[in-house]
């Protein structure tokens, strides 16, 4: 072999181990990335833990991001990229006035603690529906026989108790806002919308305008004399009942749905 050929062979072995040092780093970057990939969103969130691994973005935390998503926010039973809800779905019932202070062993009246639901508490979904975000129950927003508009203009309409029923089945076959399953609230539905720091009418005017100051019905039979059904005044958020067959009562009402 002459020099010249001897040249040759050693340029072509260092090229070809130069290319395969350059495929190992390619490799090696390759795995670092995937790596660095992994490590960045890849990882366990929780409650005690939310922070948020750097990657190809800047570390954060959870609760920074969003500060609503916190487990007093969320159901009991729900879990959300690791927060776990503690909130038990019990409302506020709308009293912020303190009447017994609180004492060096006790807590206070309903207006120092305020116990329920701390978030937004309802959402007009554009489409004469609330949403209590406490419950998580639909209101129809405007009571029976008032106009579907922005202020649930004109004059509400009664109804015996099976009247009521009946045009709770009148909303379902006209698939009222795009659901079928509407029903007559049970008292405690009905009772849990009542804002006992309000009167005339004891309920939020701004998501329930012109609600009647007057008794609505509920589902709920009165268990001492079935004869007798369960009905609120929006007057001030009392409840009592009412005998729906002797003397024909008519009185107002507001579709619910919902859980």
């Amino acid at each position: 072999m002459d020099h010249h050929q001897l040249k040759t062979r050693r340029k072509t072995t260092g090229a070809f181990l130069a290319s395969l040092l350059l495929g190992a780093a390619v490799c090696a970057r390759a795995a670092d990335v995937n790596t660095h990939i992994l490590g960045a969103t890849k990882q366990s969130l929780s409650t005690s833990t939310d922070a948020v691994k750097a990657g190809y973005y800047s570390g954060t935390w959870l609760s920074t991001v969003d500060p609503n998503l916190t487990g007093s926010n969320m159901k009991v039973g729900v879990s959300i990229f690791g927060k776990v809800g503690t909130y038990n779905g019990s409302a506020k019932t709308g009293q912020t006035a303190i009447y017994y202070a609180p004492g060096p062993n006790d807590m206070g009246d309903d207006g120092a603690t305020q116990k329920g639901y701390p978030g937004t508490r309802f959402t007009n979904n554009g489409d004469f529906t609330v949403t209590d975000n406490a419950t998580q129950l639909m209101w129809k927003q405007c009571s029976e026989g008032l106009s579907n508009d922005a202020s649930c203009s004109g004059g509400a309409a009664s109804y015996d108790w099976t009247g009521a029923f009946a045009q709770i089945a009148n909303l379902n076959a006209t698939n009222f806002s795009g659901h079928n399953d509407w029903r007559v609230p049970n008292v405690k539905e009905l009772q849990s919308i009542t804002d006992y720091g309000q009167q005339y009418p004891a309920i939020d005017s701004s998501f329930f305008p012109n609600t009647a100051i007057a008794e609505y019905w509920t589902s709920t039979t009165y268990a001492p004399n079935t004869a007798l059904q369960w009905i609120l005044s929006f007057w001030d958020g009392s409840v009592y009942s009412t005998n729906s067959s002797a003397y024909d009562p008519s009185y107002y009402l507001r579709a619910v749905r919902g859980p």
